[in-house]
């Protein structure tokens, strides 16, 4: 799909390859990409929109490539947001050429305003790269996210529900903040650092908060790693602990600080 409009209120399976360069996807209905899904456009233009309710569900392998890939959630006059499924066992890549990337959301009227505009994911999402990427929507998780790199900044807050995982340097942002009493929060930990998660807002503790250290790397006793910010902290985690276990040390939570939380490596 280059341009133009589809809309409708029935489901369009694309069983091959789905390659979106262009235009809207609009009406109630369902567009399923079964044997890949590609978005890119290099020349920014005719541009992306979701609207009216439709949804786009990816069921394999997808990605976003290019500068100009960025979705418009709520693009026309059709009432309601558009809205991205990750089906359970899809993968999809946020690949973006530059930073300041974005799912964005378009506010109509009061009763259109792109509040219903959702990410759905059950599958695997990824964020690779550097730079940084917008998503305006609400971010749903009941699987996988990995933020690889750079930093992915969510504008409205969110309830981890599974797993959320942040790789060394790399950051997630986001408003307020929930992990769940069924999810795992996990810091990738290495040489290079730890994992950040920048909440502007609550923090809201639960469930498994987990540090991985990476290509066998074992924090000295007595250093420590700041590894998430927030206005506020709430609720507590039922479960800590490393993955792969550490030899000699052993990981500690340090929530001294009543707007940051850090760990420690101390002697076992």
């Amino acid at each position: 799909m280059s341009g133009g409009l589809l809309t409708g209120a029935g489901t369009l399976t694309v069983t091959g390859q789905l390659t979106w360069t262009g235009g809207t996807m609009a009406g109630t209905g369902t567009t399923i990409a079964i044997g890949g899904l590609r978005i890119q456009n290099n020349n920014n233009a005719p541009g992306f929109g979701l609207d009216g309710a439709r949804v786009l569900e990816n069921r394999g392998f997808g990605s976003v490539l290019g500068y100009g890939s960025g979705i418009n959630f709520n693009v026309g006059s059709e009432f309601g947001s558009g809205r991205f499924f990750n089906s359970a066992g899809a993968t999809f890549t946020f690949h973006p050429f530059y930073d300041g990337y974005s799912w964005h959301v378009k506010y109509q009227s009061v009763d259109d305003d792109g509040s219903d505009a959702l990410i759905d994911n059950a599958g695997t999402l990824i964020k690779a790269g550097t730079g940084s990427i917008y998503l305006y929507p609400v971010l749903a998780n009941a699987g996988t996210i990995d933020v690889q790199g750079g930093t992915l900044s969510l504008q409205q807050a969110m309830t981890n529900a599974a797993l959320l995982r942040i790789a060394p340097l790399a950051t997630l942002a986001a408003g307020d903040f929930t992990n769940a009493a069924d999810a795992t929060l996990a810091f990738g930990l290495s040489t290079d650092g730890i994992g950040q998660l920048a909440a502007t807002g609550t923090f809201t503790a639960g469930g498994t908060l987990r540090f991985e250290p990476l290509d066998g790397f074992e924090p000295g006793a007595g250093s420590s790693y700041g590894f998430a910010s927030f206005d506020q902290l709430l609720g507590s985690f039922a479960q800590i602990d490393t993955d792969p276990p550490l030899v000699n040390v052993e990981l500690q939570l340090d929530a001294s600080d009543p707007q940051a939380l850090g760990v420690r490596a101390v002697p076992i």
